[in-house]
Protein backbone atom coordinates (compact mmCIF):
# COMPACT_ATOMS: atom_id res chain seq x y z
CA UNK A 1 0.00 0.00 0.00
CA UNK A 2 1.01 3.45 -0.71
CA UNK A 3 0.86 5.81 2.22
CA UNK A 4 1.24 10.12 1.12
CA UNK A 5 4.12 11.62 3.04
CA UNK A 6 3.73 15.46 2.07
CA UNK A 7 0.11 15.86 0.70
CA UNK A 8 -1.05 19.47 -0.24
CA UNK A 9 -3.65 20.36 1.47
CA UNK A 10 -6.56 23.62 1.17
CA UNK A 11 -7.12 24.30 4.84
CA UNK A 12 -10.89 22.79 4.60
CA UNK A 13 -8.99 19.70 3.84
CA UNK A 14 -6.16 19.85 6.58
CA UNK A 15 -8.48 20.38 9.31
CA UNK A 16 -10.78 17.65 8.28
CA UNK A 17 -7.25 15.24 8.25
CA UNK A 18 -6.30 16.66 11.96
CA UNK A 19 -9.69 15.74 13.20
CA UNK A 20 -9.76 11.93 11.32
CA UNK A 21 -6.78 11.56 12.58
CA UNK A 22 -7.60 12.86 16.22
CA UNK A 23 -10.70 10.64 15.71
CA UNK A 24 -8.48 7.45 15.41
CA UNK A 25 -10.26 7.07 11.83
CA UNK A 26 -6.90 7.94 9.89
CA UNK A 27 -3.89 6.44 10.18
CA UNK A 28 -1.11 9.69 9.41
CA UNK A 29 2.11 8.35 10.86
CA UNK A 30 3.40 8.55 7.50
CA UNK A 31 2.92 12.59 7.34
CA UNK A 32 6.33 14.48 6.82
CA UNK A 33 4.65 17.28 6.02
CA UNK A 34 1.32 19.38 5.47
CA UNK A 35 1.76 21.76 2.79
CA UNK A 36 -1.14 23.96 2.85
CA UNK A 37 -1.84 27.77 1.42
CA UNK A 38 -4.42 30.13 -0.03
CA UNK A 39 -5.51 31.24 4.11
CA UNK A 40 -3.39 31.26 7.60
CA UNK A 41 -4.29 28.56 10.50
CA UNK A 42 -6.39 29.93 13.12
CA UNK A 43 -5.11 29.94 16.91
CA UNK A 44 -7.24 26.51 17.86
CA UNK A 45 -6.25 24.80 14.40
CA UNK A 46 -2.46 25.01 14.49
CA UNK A 47 -3.05 23.75 18.05
CA UNK A 48 -4.63 21.11 17.34
CA UNK A 49 -2.49 20.14 14.17
CA UNK A 50 0.31 19.98 16.13
CA UNK A 51 -1.01 17.62 19.28
CA UNK A 52 -2.69 15.44 16.75
CA UNK A 53 -0.10 15.50 13.34
CA UNK A 54 3.43 16.62 14.98
CA UNK A 55 5.36 19.07 13.97
CA UNK A 56 4.39 18.90 9.74
CA UNK A 57 2.57 22.10 8.74
CA UNK A 58 4.13 24.36 6.11
CA UNK A 59 2.13 27.09 4.59
CA UNK A 60 3.33 28.46 1.34
CA UNK A 61 2.65 31.47 -0.29
CA UNK A 62 3.05 32.58 -4.04
CA UNK A 63 1.51 32.54 -7.39
CA UNK A 64 2.40 29.01 -9.59
CA UNK A 65 2.86 30.95 -12.72
CA UNK A 66 5.50 32.98 -11.08
CA UNK A 67 8.58 31.85 -9.28
CA UNK A 68 6.70 29.67 -6.62
CA UNK A 69 6.27 29.77 -3.98
CA UNK A 70 7.51 33.26 -2.62
CA UNK A 71 7.37 32.89 1.46
CA UNK A 72 7.75 29.84 3.27
CA UNK A 73 5.91 29.35 6.99
CA UNK A 74 7.88 26.11 7.99
CA UNK A 75 7.39 23.62 10.86
CA UNK A 76 9.35 25.41 13.30
CA UNK A 77 7.53 29.07 12.62
CA UNK A 78 4.45 27.07 13.44
CA UNK A 79 5.60 25.70 16.81
CA UNK A 80 6.73 29.31 17.49
CA UNK A 81 3.23 30.96 16.82
CA UNK A 82 1.84 27.83 19.12
CA UNK A 83 4.01 28.73 21.91
CA UNK A 84 3.26 31.93 21.98
CA UNK A 85 5.63 34.25 18.92
CA UNK A 86 2.82 36.50 18.76
CA UNK A 87 4.45 38.30 15.72
CA UNK A 88 4.35 35.45 13.38
CA UNK A 89 0.09 35.32 13.36
CA UNK A 90 -1.00 35.97 10.15
CA UNK A 91 2.18 35.82 8.57
CA UNK A 92 2.09 34.27 5.41
CA UNK A 93 5.96 33.53 5.74
CA UNK A 94 9.63 34.57 5.41
CA UNK A 95 10.51 35.13 1.95
CA UNK A 96 12.06 31.99 0.18
CA UNK A 97 15.37 32.02 -1.01
CA UNK A 98 16.15 32.26 -4.76
CA UNK A 99 13.69 34.70 -5.67
CA UNK A 100 13.36 38.48 -5.79
CA UNK A 101 11.22 40.08 -3.99
CA UNK A 102 10.47 44.36 -3.50
CA UNK A 103 7.27 46.04 -1.38
CA UNK A 104 6.79 48.80 -3.69
CA UNK A 105 3.93 52.04 -3.68
CA UNK A 106 1.90 52.57 -6.51
CA UNK A 107 4.65 54.26 -8.41
CA UNK A 108 6.86 50.96 -8.29
CA UNK A 109 8.80 53.09 -5.33
CA UNK A 110 10.18 50.62 -2.33
CA UNK A 111 8.04 51.31 0.60
CA UNK A 112 9.99 51.33 3.87
CA UNK A 113 9.52 47.95 6.64
CA UNK A 114 6.24 48.18 8.10
CA UNK A 115 4.29 50.05 5.42
CA UNK A 116 1.74 48.46 3.17
CA UNK A 117 3.11 48.32 -0.22
CA UNK A 118 1.99 45.84 -3.41
CA UNK A 119 4.19 42.62 -3.42
CA UNK A 120 6.66 42.24 -6.63
CA UNK A 121 8.38 39.40 -7.83
CA UNK A 122 10.76 37.19 -9.76
CA UNK A 123 12.62 34.64 -10.34
CA UNK A 124 13.94 31.21 -11.97
CA UNK A 125 10.76 29.52 -12.87
CA UNK A 126 8.76 32.68 -13.94
CA UNK A 127 5.91 32.17 -16.93
CA UNK A 128 7.35 34.75 -19.52
CA UNK A 129 3.27 35.81 -19.66
CA UNK A 130 4.08 36.40 -15.49
CA UNK A 131 6.43 39.02 -16.06
CA UNK A 132 6.01 42.60 -17.09
CA UNK A 133 9.00 45.58 -16.79
CA UNK A 134 12.08 44.06 -16.19
CA UNK A 135 10.77 40.61 -15.21
CA UNK A 136 9.00 41.56 -12.32
CA UNK A 137 5.15 39.92 -11.81
CA UNK A 138 2.88 42.10 -9.80
CA UNK A 139 0.73 39.88 -7.19
CA UNK A 140 -1.90 42.42 -6.54
CA UNK A 141 -1.25 40.81 -3.04
CA UNK A 142 -0.91 43.95 -0.42
CA UNK A 143 1.47 42.88 2.31
CA UNK A 144 3.70 44.57 4.51
CA UNK A 145 7.11 43.35 6.17
CA UNK A 146 7.32 42.08 9.75
CA UNK A 147 9.75 40.42 11.91
CA UNK A 148 12.87 40.71 9.54
CA UNK A 149 12.17 39.24 5.89
CA UNK A 150 8.77 37.68 7.01
CA UNK A 151 5.56 39.14 5.17
CA UNK A 152 1.93 39.47 6.43
CA UNK A 153 -0.87 39.71 3.37
CA UNK A 154 -2.85 42.98 4.74
CA UNK A 155 -4.94 43.53 1.24
CA UNK A 156 -5.70 43.49 -2.38
CA UNK A 157 -4.96 46.41 -5.01
CA UNK A 158 -7.63 44.82 -7.11
CA UNK A 159 -10.98 43.58 -6.46
CA UNK A 160 -10.81 40.30 -5.93
CA UNK A 161 -11.49 38.18 -3.07
CA UNK A 162 -10.15 35.02 -1.50
CA UNK A 163 -12.30 33.23 0.04
CA UNK A 164 -10.35 30.10 1.55
CA UNK A 165 -8.21 29.02 -1.95
CA UNK A 166 -11.56 30.08 -4.27
CA UNK A 167 -10.91 33.81 -6.19
CA UNK A 168 -14.02 35.62 -6.56
CA UNK A 169 -14.19 39.06 -8.57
Amino acid sequence: PHRGTTPVLGPGRWERTQQRAAERASDTSSLRRVLYGGAPIGRDSLTRCIDVLGDVLVQLYGRFDAAWPVTILDPADHRAMRDGKEEFWGSCGKIAPFIEVMIVDTELNPVAIGTPGEIVIRGEGMTPAAAVADGWCHTNDLVVEGPPTYLRIVGRTDDMINTGAHHVY
